[in-house]
């Protein structure tokens, strides 16, 4: 039987269909026919995983950044888009330079919690919060890298069926 791949106008979906079988939900979409399924099904299982990971790093950021040791221990800072990202990076920068400037020791420096609350650290602890934060970043970042290009490199079904997106994450 002949199926058809068709694919959302903006490339994000991907589903096979039967042929004789059109649903009127699909109006738009770009419809191909295929003889080649073992190929298409590895494709759409590639980009079905691929959504997968990139929902578990953004679910991860989402989540927040909580510390494991300093005066920020137990609470959460929030790394939800942009806009939080280069305020914890502006930080940093600022922070580096009181340390740099002799203040280190000085409790000025401050973080808003996720929950609203406002807490004063020494710039060195921040500065060190903050180094963590990114550390901890690298480690999201890498561990979608790696799943990204394992699932890239798969050949087959079998490949990709043993890849497991929800394992090694920070």
């Amino acid at each position: 039987m002949t199926k058809l791949l068709v694919e959302s106008p903006d490339g994000s979906e991907r589903h096979l269909l039967d042929a004789d079988v059109i649903d009127p939900a699909y109006a738009g979409w770009t419809m191909a026919p295929t003889q080649d399924f073992d190929a298409l099904e590895v494709e759409i299982r590639k980009a079905e995983l691929k959504a997968v990971v990139v929902g578990r790093l953004a679910e991860a950021f989402a989540a927040g950044f909580s510390p494991a040791s300093g005066p920020l221990s137990g609470h959460t800072l929030q790394v939800r888009d942009q806009d939080d990202k280069t305020n914890w990076l502006t930080s940093q920068a600022a922070y580096a330079a009181a340390i740099e400037a002799g203040a280190g020791n000085l409790k000025a420096a401050t973080f808003r919690t996720a929950d609203n609350e406002t807490i004063a650290t020494t710039f060195s602890e921040g500065h060190q919060t903050l180094l963590d934060m990114a550390a901890w970043g690298r480690m999201l970042m890498a561990r979608s890298w790696v799943l990204k290009d394992q699932i890239a490199g798969a050949a087959d079904m079998a490949e990709l069926e043993a890849i497991d997106p929800a394992a090694g994450w920070p």
